[in-house]
């Protein structure tokens, strides 16, 4: 009778997703909207990727960008004049952070604006801006996402549980998955849990692909695997607790929790041990962070993007 029943729950979990409930999973590559055949508009808002435009002459009519939609490949380039902030809801400070990356590294969202009356050029009306990691370039072919936790969860009967919901950029087409990958946008001693917690948690966008990923009673993992992830500016470490006030006694250090949010937490009060002397040296555009941790207090280190706040 167990092993009847044991069977039976693995077809069922099998045949449902290891999943209740009534969501349907669109998968990647297949759009819940007809394909829109168009350029971009002065009404409706993309996400586009940028490029600067190489050509010399007159300003506006050169020396600006090129925009295109993501995840839209028939579509054509269209040149702007210069990006415009001003609905976007950023700082100085924030907008020249995006002004200041590799064209290659960012990801906009926003709408053509209204043709110049002297030149006919238009600017590119940014209300969302996003920053790629440094030096890090996205895999050719590979789609354009927004991913997080999948509302209302579901309940699996057996591992793996598809908890996680993918939009594909521009469309509305999804794919309901596991969990992240995000090793080949990260480069040596990049966080990768705070990575990832960006992107489940703080809305940042990915370019990337879904894998299989390890073999369990329900079936295999369905991960996205991340080429680029793309932050949103601003971002900003926290939001932290008020952390307790320890005193540490003489001869101990205080130690910390680093968290997915870049908070370090008081943890306890350990006497140093024997710690490695290696301090890593971050890639160029990287600032490195470093804290106490564990029973001999000795440092952690990562690497944090340099246009990230401290």
């Amino acid at each position: 009778m167990f092993i009847r029943t044991v069977a039976l729950i693995g077809l069922l979990a099998a045949a449902a997703g290891c999943g209740v409930g009534s969501e349907a999973t669109v998968e990647e590559g297949v759009d819940a909207v007809s394909v829109v055949e168009e350029d971009l508009g002065t009404t409706s808002q993309s996400y586009v990727r940028v490029r600067v435009d190489p050509r010399r002459c007159m300003a506006p009519m050169c020396g600006g960008y090129w925009v295109s939609d993501v995840n839209r490949v028939t579509l054509s380039e269209r040149y702007v004049s210069h990006l415009d902030f001003s609905v976007s809801g950023l700082s100085e400070d924030d907008a020249d952070r995006v002004r200041s990356a590799p064209a290659g590294e960012l990801l906009l969202r926003g709408r053509l604006g209204a043709p110049d009356a002297t030149y006919s050029t238009r600017a590119f009306l940014v209300t969302e801006a996003y920053r790629g990691m440094p030096g890090v370039v996205p895999a050719a072919g590979e789609a354009f996402y927004r991913a997080g936790p999948r509302t209302p969860q579901i309940n699996c009967f057996a591992a793996p549980c598809d908890n996680e919901v993918a939009t594909k950029l521009n469309y509305t087409a999804k794919t309901n998955f596991t969990g992240y990958q995000v090793d080949r946008a990260a480069v040596p001693f990049a966080d990768k849990t705070w990575l990832i917690g960006r992107i489940a948690a703080h809305g940042a966008l990915v370019s990337g692909k879904f894998v299989s990923g390890q073999l369990f009673p329900g079936g295999r993992e369905k991960l996205l695997s991340a080429s680029q992830v793309f932050l949103r500016i601003p971002d900003r470490v926290g939001p932290c607790p008020m952390p307790p006030i320890y005193l540490c006694s003489a001869g101990k250090e205080q130690t910390y929790n680093h968290t997915a949010d870049r908070c370090d937490l008081p943890a306890q009060c350990a006497a140093p041990g024997t710690c490695s002397s290696f301090v890593p040296i971050c890639a160029q555009d990287y600032s490195r962070y470093s804290w106490r941790q564990g029973d001999s207090a000795c440092f952690a280190h990562a690497c944090y993007p340099a246009f990230t706040s401290p």
